[in-house]
């Protein structure tokens, strides 16, 4: 994914979207900020984890800027400034 397609993924209603996510891996916590902090059942990872991993700082800026939280932590553990500094 680009920052081009995930510019196109916020803007076309999704990030506005007003339910809570509920979180698997978190134990069915709900977690506030909607879509753009939802976590992968299996990894724990989100959207920001993905986009730090990848090394995709134009994605990591946008998600930045559209809501995402820099304390979610994955299955490990790590916080997406923990892939960041690897």
């Amino acid at each position: 994914m680009t920052s081009r397609d995930l510019s196109f993924c916020l803007t076309s209603g999704a990030s506005s979207c007003t339910a809570s996510c509920i979180t698997e891996g978190a134990g069915g916590v709900i977690m506030p900020g909607g879509i753009i902090n939802c976590l992968d059942a299996g990894s724990g990872m989100s959207s920001l984890h993905v986009a730090t991993l990848n090394g995709s700082t134009s994605c990591v800026e946008k998600l930045l800027e559209s809501g995402a939280l820099m304390h979610l932590r994955d299955a490990l553990g790590h916080t997406a400034l923990h892939h960041v500094t690897r």
